[in-house]
């Protein structure tokens, strides 16, 4: 089976891509990854494996060497998905993994996502298992949100919109791209508990397992609108961010910073969803992670026109 022109330039863009930083940043924690070769970890050695070995990684956590892959190739379902393998000691396994062929819209724009998911075996019960499942999933996506990866509010992974037509990165850039994933990967591999390695700064899952997440409507509201989940009304699709994008000629709003500026592109509600805001292009607006994060939903200013009224200003000057 020939391998979709799409799949391939994304494999292509991602073998010549390097980490603008192959590290997790998270306060006070910062942890580097080292480029090398591994050996044989699931598929990396093998023909068939599109990033041929150039995603190899060994982080060093808590006095172990965690090694760490990516790897992209058609999968026994025949689709095609990007993987994180990793290994720690005796211990090997799948860490993260996005699907590049079933999240593709009409207009060929591939949405690079995947939803929070565990399998957790521990607890005395199906609903005590659960529960610590779903409190993973919060913890997670609480991280991650302070690490500023994008999570919609039915706990989606967004890393960014690839399009089909003009074979790139919309609204990130390739290096920003797999920094953000080996971090998903690594963070993700912690939760899970049997990956070998845990982060000391971070919640531990034993027996002994006691966290409170912290709930409030506070951190709810740092999550992003989703594409697919249960809040439809506040959806945007992918064909409407990508107009967006598009109106908004790839930059930010309020600081004017593109995706070549080391930032994440995100479409934001002048009007917060929470206040009642809809979803529709005269409400909707280009802001980088930074402005986004830092905006929240304490402003409602169109920053669309504060700039065309700064450029008016300028220019008359």
């Amino acid at each position: 089976m020939p391998v979709p022109a799409e799949v391939k330039a994304f494999a292509n863009i991602l073998r010549k891509a390097k980490p603008s930083q192959p590290v997790i940043s998270l306060g006070e924690l910062s942890l580097f990854g080292k480029r090398t070769e591994i050996d044989s970890l699931k598929y990396n050695r093998r023909s068939w494996e599109l990033l041929k070995g150039a995603h190899d990684y060994i982080f060093s956590i808590g006095g172990s060497e965690v090694q760490l892959s990516a790897q992209l190739y058609l999968n026994e379902r025949d689709h095609y998905r990007l993987f994180a393998y990793g290994r720690c000691g005796s211990a090997c396994g799948m860490l993260f993994s996005l699907n590049l062929t079933t999240s593709k819209d009409a207009k060929g724009t591939i949405g690079l996502s995947q939803r929070i998911r565990f399998a957790e075996g521990r607890g005395k019960t199906p609903a005590a298992a659960q529960a610590i499942r779903q409190t993973k999933v919060q913890i997670l996506a609480d991280i991650l949100t302070r690490s500023g990866i994008t999570i919609t509010d039915n706990y989606e992974i967004e890393l960014g919109l690839f399009s089909s037509n003009k074979r790139d990165f919309l609204d990130t850039t390739s290096p920003k791209f797999l920094s953000q994933f080996l971090t998903v990967a690594l963070l993700k591999g912690h939760l899970q508990g049997n990956r070998g390695y845990q982060l000391a700064c971070l919640p531990r899952f034993d027996d002994s397992f006691s966290w409170k997440w912290d709930s409030t409507d506070a951190v709810r509201e740092r999550l992003s609108p989703n594409r697919n989940g249960r809040r439809g009304i506040r959806d945007i699709p992918l064909a409407v961010r990508f107009q967006v994008l598009e109106r908004d000629k790839g930059a930010c709003c309020l600081c004017g910073r593109t995706r070549h500026d080391d930032v994440t592109l995100h479409i934001d509600h002048v009007l917060p969803y929470s206040l009642g805001g809809l979803t529709v292009m005269s409400n909707l607006q280009t802001l980088c992670d930074e402005c986004n994060l830092g905006k929240s939903n304490h402003s409602t200013t169109d920053f669309r026109k504060t700039r065309a009224n700064k450029v008016m200003h300028r220019n008359r000057c």
